[in-house]
């Protein structure tokens, strides 16, 4: 791309005397003109300038959380981020030692919503033993209460689509 530019100013000053009084005017014109020697239009100096904004959508990423602090947030959609379908989006929580321990993990879920069936998409639990697994659809009556004497639990959206947004949000900690 080649960009040619040209300017050209014109200055004319006129001095008229009447008199005793002297009034002198000066006028400048400016042009300037850009030139672009491809097909893309470009904008010249007498053109206004109008800001444009680009909205950039997120990069799809693996939704898959590790959760080994003793409490945390439980939520989803996370804000400003785009979850691949596949895997589908996961919250493992998990008691990290050995040993005598802290061996109860809580679940709280405080909001279940859909925006299609609320049926479609199911948050799945399941835990390390296989006691307790359940499914919890997004209509069900919340706030909803979870405890397992397991190391791990694992909660996992199922038929998770763009087509039927989900959102749930809770938190979860660990007790004796």
């Amino acid at each position: 791309t080649t960009f040619t530019t040209t300017s050209t100013t014109t200055t004319t000053t006129t001095t008229t005397t009447t008199s005793t009084i002297t009034t002198t005017t000066t006028t400048t014109t400016t042009t300037s003109t850009a030139v672009q020697t491809t097909n893309t239009p470009i904008m010249t100096s007498s053109s206004p300038s109008t800001p444009s904004t680009t909205t950039m959508e997120p990069i799809p990423t693996d939704c898959t959380f590790n959760m080994t602090d003793m409490s945390g947030p439980l939520y989803f959609p996370r804000p400003g981020a785009r979850c691949n379908l596949q895997p589908s989006p996961s919250w493992t929580i998990l008691i990290n030692c050995d040993g005598n321990c802290i061996n109860v993990i809580n679940v709280n879920i405080n909001s279940m919503e859909s925006s299609g069936d609320p049926c479609e998409t199911t948050l799945k639990v399941t835990t390390a033993s296989g006691d307790g697994d359940t499914e919890l659809y997004f209509n069900a009556t919340t706030p909803i209460e979870l405890s397992f004497q397991d190391k791990q639990v694992t909660l996992e959206l199922v038929n998770y689509s763009e087509d039927s947004p989900v959102m749930f949000d809770g938190e979860y900690y660990f007790s004796e």
